[in-house]
């Protein structure tokens, strides 16, 4: 049995105890909505950051799998809306890269990803963590900060561009080294 409150005071055991419980079937819902299969890992992978970010909030330790459930959909969900017809998976590019490499890729340094979204003007930022974070539409985002709900759409995507920019830069200087041969 999951220890939830173990996995609320960050318990590295537990936390992997609540990946592994879960892991296959929250892909399956990401499978569900996205076909590319490595942008679903991706996905999931996403999803356990907020997961591990948010369990601290759960009020209700009984609708873990579903409130799991609900944060995987709406990623795979924004996935879709924000995904051009023109993107093409990484996959695609037939780039070799070390198995190694792929594994580091994969475990992207929580303190990193915390400290990016830290960064981020204080706007974008409370806009991102409500609406990624605790899963708010723009129109309670809006009543909550008391701005307009396109204003906190704006904010939501510009925190997102910059996260990503971020993102992109970090794993360009990791990866970098592996994809040219020095």
């Amino acid at each position: 049995m999951i220890q939830i409150d173990a996995c609320k005071k960050g318990d590295k055991e537990a936390l992997g105890e609540l990946y592994t419980t879960y892991a296959k079937r929250l892909l399956g819902v990401c499978r569900h909505y996205v076909k590319d299969d490595n942008s679903a890992h991706d996905i999931l992978h996403d999803a356990f950051i907020i997961i591990f970010m948010s369990i601290q909030d759960l009020k209700d330790e009984s609708k873990l799998e579903g409130w799991m459930i609900t944060i995987v959909r709406n990623l795979s969900l924004k996935y879709l809306q924000n995904t051009e017809k023109e993107a093409i998976p990484l996959s695609c590019l037939n780039i070799e890269i070390q198995e190694a490499a792929c594994e580091e890729q994969k475990k992207i340094e929580f303190g990193l990803l915390l400290s990016a979204i830290e960064s981020l003007p204080e706007g974008n930022r409370e806009v991102f963590k409500l609406s990624v974070l605790e899963g708010l539409s723009h129109k309670e985002i809006g009543e909550q900060l008391g701005i307009n709900p396109h204003s906190s759409s704006s904010q939501l995507f510009r925190a997102k561009k910059t996260l990503r920019a971020m993102l992109i830069n970090y794993w360009m200087l990791f990866l970098l080294p592996i994809l040219i041969p020095v």
